[in-house]
């Protein structure tokens, strides 16, 4: 009996650093299974723009393999098991996942998975309960992982399933998808920008006050540890390196939805939104679909503190809306915010008064997004 690869591509959507395409080549046939996130037919999950933009980033991988097919189905489980009546079938997907998405692989319930490296800079995984000495700890003793090259897929190994074959989304090609336009954006930053980052970081809207790499990141588009690489290489002291390591400790944390809640379930919160900064970052994300890293700050101490809002119910707004959302780096930031894990002060509470004075004096974002 042949032995057969079956690749989730769920975020991974890469050909650069991708351990399981790699190992896929070394197996008598291989295929690649797309799948859409588990809350996708959950309508309060997902807003319709975000779901616009994950079909998207889907296009553009499949585009990227050439000849190689794409598949897609509903119902995965039952594909796999006619697979397995065929093939020795090995399922290869990567390991970093929330719940949900390792529910997902137990429902599955193959004979053979194999769990490649996730999108990570440092294997090992390393747990703290605040930041300072997670990133002493990583940068005292730590060795970050070296990226692979890109896959030479082999064409002629490609089992081919026409009923599942994927067919493109029919939505616009975002600019901000595909891996193409993330290693283009990832080298015209670090040579362009990288030296002005700690100055402009804090920025509320300009093109490239910030890296914009988050995007690329949530959807598994470029590889973090070659994003890390490249840094080191110019500038290894950029604080740039630091937000990666910032994002590496909530992907270390995982996530933990078992926390308490504070605050309480606000009727009709989205009204309640009294401080013109805030409301305008409110729209900006239920428009565009992303805010600056300072915007979402502002915004949930806002919502915790001014509000009194659920952290719950705000990091479930921000996971409907925003195209970068990565489930360690969201609720773990809301999570710090609201105190209830991470922060050794209990939580950031934010005045938007010097807020507004300090990063938008002349309310030119505020003018823009009212």
């Amino acid at each position: 009996m042949e032995k057969l690869a079956v690749v989730l591509i769920r975020n991974d959507r890469r050909l650069h650093d991708h351990e399981g395409l790699t190992l896929s080549q070394s197996f008598d046939r291989y295929l690649l299974l797309a799948l859409l996130p588990p809350q996708w037919d959950q309508l309060e999950r997902i807003a319709p723009e975000r779901k616009r933009f994950i079909q998207s980033s889907i296009n553009a991988f499949a585009e990227s393999l050439g000849p190689v097919p794409l598949h897609l189905t509903s119902e995965p489980k039952l594909l796999l098991e006619e697979l397995s009546e065929n093939f020795d079938v090995t399922l290869l997907a990567e390991s970093q996942g929330a719940e949900e998405e390792a529910h997902q692989l137990r429902a599955f319930n193959v004979r053979n998975l194999l769990l490649t490296r996730p999108n990570r800079i440092f294997e090992q995984r390393e747990i703290s309960p605040t930041f300072t000495p997670f990133r002493k700890r990583l940068e005292k003793f730590a060795k970050a992982s070296s990226p692979e090259g890109r896959v030479a897929l082999h064409p002629d190994r490609a089992l081919v399933l026409q009923p599942f074959r994927f067919a493109p989304f029919d939505v616009p090609a975002f600019p901000s998808v595909g891996e193409s336009n993330a290693r283009a954006r990832v080298k015209v930053y670090l040579e362009r920008y990288l030296d002005s980052y700690s100055e402009t970081r804090n920025y509320l809207e300009a093109p490239d006050a910030s890296s914009r790499f988050s995007t690329f990141l949530a959807n598994g588009e470029v590889s973090a540890r070659w994003i890390y690489q490249e840094i080191q290489r110019r500038d290894p002291e950029n604080w740039l390196a630091v937000e990666l390591l910032w994002r590496e400790f909530f992907w270390h944390q995982g996530a933990n939805f078992a926390l308490p809640s504070r605050g309480r379930s606000v009727s009709g919160w989205e009204n309640k939104l009294s401080h013109p900064l805030a409301r305008a970052i409110f729209n900006e994300l239920v428009t565009t679909g992303y805010i600056s890293n300072r915007s979402r700050q502002i915004l949930a101490s806002f919502l915790v503190y001014e509000v009194g809002l659920d952290w719950k119910i705000g990091g479930a707004f921000f996971e409907a809306h925003l195209h970068d959302y990565d489930v360690f780096v969201n609720w773990g930031n809301w999570q710090y915010i609201a105190g209830v894990k991470f922060d050794p002060r209990g939580g950031r509470r934010f005045n938007l008064d010097l807020q507004q004075e300090k990063y938008d004096p002349d309310e030119t974002y505020i003018r823009k997004w009212a």
